[in-house]
């Protein structure tokens, strides 16, 4: 099963506990091989990278362009065998729609306006949501979609 791991770049502890919690659960219950595909950017993303490193999992992060986070990127990329890096170049919203597309789950952190299009984008596609954060308001308000199932 392939698991996005999004959220906001100013995800707390907690939030990310409570996911890296429910993951657990889900491979202990489920039985089965998950792989976490991710944006590559900090926070929340590097969280979903730190797990599946963690936990040896199957790896996908369509990085961001520019330096943002790329030492841990190449490194994923050198040393994690079951790591894809794809160096993409794209900004977050264009991401966002390779990374959903790619996902049977979506699990979010605490969440910003960025992640909500992510959000969006999965429900559009009829793919479960799961939640274990809230909105962090940024430079404008953006309302969170209806059919994401908080933990």
């Amino acid at each position: 099963m392939k698991i996005a791991y999004i959220g906001s770049r100013k995800a707390g502890p907690e939030s990310i506990a409570k996911i890296n919690a429910y993951l657990d659960k889900l491979r202990a219950d489920d039985d089965t091989e998950i792989e976490i595909v991710t944006g590559g950017a900090f926070g929340a993303d590097t969280a979903g990278m730190k797990y599946a490193q963690e936990n040896d999992l199957k790896l996908t992060v369509y990085c961001p362009g520019g330096t943002h986070n790329s030492r841990y990127c190449s490194w994923l990329e050198k040393n994690m065998m079951k790591a894809q890096i794809f160096h993409t170049g794209l900004p977050f919203l264009k991401r966002n729609t390779l990374i959903v597309r790619d996902a049977d789950l979506v699990v979010v952190t605490d969440y910003g306006n960025g992640t909500i299009d992510a959000i969006t984008k999965a429900l559009n596609m009829k793919k479960k949501v799961v939640c274990a954060g809230c909105y962090i308001k940024g430079n404008y308000f953006k309302k969170t979609p209806k059919g994401m199932e908080q933990i």
